[in-house]
């Protein structure tokens, strides 16, 4: 569901926000809900054929940046891998953030065009030496029945064997429950490359455990809503510890996403939680 506030706006910018809510509850996965409120102060939201020439443009002339943030280990906090995250530049314009661009792009269809330019940036810089340890890269639900991507990416890492040993791959969990047989395809394929894969946002959906057994994930990352106020919050500790539980027995690590305090992340390592990404932790850079 996806829904804004009326706040006297014309009815193209409410329906165009309207239909950027939308998006974002898709993103967010099975069952997610998101309202925006009207922000005068940012415009007019772009139509369709806008975001599409805007994501053209980036991939054409390469305007992505890649910050990077770390994932450390619970508790010593040693480094287990960066994860990279995408702003686009907008000549003039304040950074497009990944959270607004992919719903976007993937409601346009190219989604899967930003997912490739990006690991194409990755792969290089990989295969540079650009960074110091394992990289995770977000990828979008769409990827996974791209026709010709995983053919492409085979073929990219078979090219680049040092990138694809430090290549982590990570798909929404809402993802690998809507393409399971995909998901596989990509993890059978790459994974003898050095390839690793991850689930992220995992926990937010319901049978959250059932698909597991049938996937080779190396990280299941835990969804920010189950660590916020982690201290005080009862029954995410309880479902938290059975993540864990489940997650070793199956030879998978886990890691918290949103670790913005101290007291969760004490609480996270008495659970026994392998990592955590979070601004507590190292910011984006």
């Amino acid at each position: 569901v996806g829904g804004v506030v009326y706040d006297g706006q014309d009815a193209t910018v409410l329906l165009a926000e309207a239909d950027m809510a939308l998006r974002e509850a898709q993103r967010e996965g099975v069952n997610a809900w998101v309202v925006r409120r009207h922000r005068p102060q940012a415009g007019v939201p772009r139509s369709a054929k806008a975001w599409r020439e805007l994501i053209a443009r980036a991939i054409e002339e390469q305007r992505f940046r890649l910050p990077v943030q770390p994932v450390l280990s619970c508790p010593d906090r040693e480094l287990l891998h960066h994860e990279v995250f995408l702003r686009v530049q907008d000549p003039g314009q304040p950074e497009i953030a990944a959270a607004e661009l992919i719903p976007m792009a993937e409601s346009v269809g190219m989604a899967p065009s930003v997912d490739r330019a990006v690991i194409e940036a990755v792969v290089l810089g990989l295969q540079a030496g650009a960074y110091p340890a394992r990289v995770a890269v977000n990828l979008s639900a769409l990827s996974l029945t791209e026709s010709g991507l995983l053919a492409w990416l085979l073929d990219e890492l078979q090219r680049h064997p040092v990138a694809a040993a430090k290549l982590i791959l990570e798909f929404p969990e809402y993802a690998a429950q809507a393409h399971l047989d995909h998901l596989i395809r990509w993890i059978n394929r790459l994974t003898p490359l050095g390839v690793e894969f991850s689930l992220d946002h995992f926990g937010r959906g319901f049978g959250s455990f059932a698909h597991l057994k049938s996937l080779k994930v190396q990280y299941l990352k835990v969804d920010g809503s189950l660590v916020a106020n982690l201290d005080q919050q009862d029954a995410n500790r309880f479902y938290l510890r059975a993540i864990k539980e489940v997650a070793h027995g199956l030879d998978m690590r886990v890691v918290a996403e949103s670790v913005e305090y101290d007291a969760d992340w004490q609480v996270l390592a008495e659970i026994g939680v392998d990592g955590g990404r979070g601004h507590w932790l190292g910011s984006p850079g």
